[in-house]
């Protein structure tokens, strides 16, 4: 990666901090579309999710005596579920749908209130919200408008959504590490063991390198 992007990168991560902390809004969909600018789109989803882990942990570390675990533990559970599912079922998405899946996460907003009432406090909305809102990061790499629709409704104090919602974060943005980093570190690891091998055993079919057990006799088929 050259220093142009890494500076890019940084700046990016500046720039959407200072947003979200002004507007409180819009800060992890701007800083998604900046990555997938310059990266490819798993590494732009494990990219963004390592930095908005590194920042949903610290604002739930520093909120902690406010989370309300019980939701955390249901969002938890149904977060799993949907990056297992996505990982068996789902690839990445290509550069062009991405940007068309976050143009319409911020439609979101706009659903009329009175059509769902969800309420992140009562366990199976708070599952609901953990898979939903999981599968929807996994596929457009932010989840921020979906997530708000569990807590508008929510009795919950101030400092309480704030804490929880953060919470909940950190194992949305662990889903998305995990489901598209360990396809890349599995490809790293392919290619540091090939670079490893000899010139002739980097060759298609066979080759010096070839396995032959000691047990089997000379002129032996297989």
């Amino acid at each position: 990666m050259s220093p142009l992007i890494l500076g890019f990168i940084a700046l990016s991560a500046f720039v959407t901090a200072l947003l979200s902390g002004v507007f409180g809004m819009a800060g992890g969909l701007v800083l998604m579309g900046a990555l997938a600018l310059v990266l490819p789109v798993s590494a732009a989803f494990v990219t963004h999710g390592v930095l908005q882990l590194v920042a949903n942990g610290w604002r739930a570390i520093l909120h902690r005596a406010h989370v309300r675990w019980d939701i955390v533990g249901w969002y938890a559970l149904a977060s799993a579920a949907a990056g297992l599912l996505v990982a068996l079922v789902a690839g990445a998405p290509s550069k062009a749908w991405l940007f068309i899946l976050m143009g319409l996460v911020p439609g979101l907003t706009w659903l009329p209130q009175g059509w769902l009432r969800l309420d992140a406090a009562r366990p199976a909305h708070a599952l609901a919200s953990g898979f939903l809102v999981t599968g929807l990061n996994l596929m457009a790499g932010v989840a921020g408008p979906l997530l708000d629709i569990f807590f508008i409704r929510t009795e919950l104090t101030r400092h309480a959504i704030v804490a929880t919602k953060a919470a909940t974060q950190v194992f949305a943005h662990l889903a998305k590490i995990i489901v598209y980093g360990t396809p890349l570190l599995l490809a790293g690891a392919d290619q540091a063991t090939a670079a490893a091998l000899p010139p002739p055993c980097r060759r298609p079919g066979p080759s010096p390198c070839s396995f032959r057990s000691p047990w089997r006799a000379p002129g032996a088929a297989g």
